[in-house]
């Protein structure tokens, strides 16, 4: 599990999630690392369920994007990457998963 002051956007360099003062705000921060075990690799399951919009997915440090025609999508727990994308995966590749926990 990922301390949340660790959980940064790449794009803004600001902590997607912080706690509040007097603990008004209440969430987990997750990090899965996967390492890729065939070629063509697709489908990733997380350890639990993402909040919406919270996910930041990276192929061996490359960041990736999440949605229809993009590079991933999200259905409950399970990851399953773009055909563009999977089908230049590799053995050995590392796919890091940083989200908030759905509650």
């Amino acid at each position: 599990m990922a301390s949340c002051e660790t959980f940064i956007n790449p794009f803004s360099g600001k902590p997607i999630a912080h706690p509040t003062s007097g603990g008004a705000a209440s969430f987990t921060c997750r990090k899965d690392v996967f390492t890729t075990t065939s070629n063509g690799e697709n489908q990733f399951t997380l350890s639990a369920i993402p909040k919406t919009a919270s996910v930041m997915l990276s192929r061996n440090g490359q960041i990736l994007s999440e949605g229809v025609g993009e590079d991933y999508q999200i259905s409950g727990q399970v990851i399953t990457l773009e055909t563009e994308v999977s089908e230049t995966i590799r053995p050995g590749e590392k796919i890091l998963a940083q989200y908030i926990e759905s509650s």
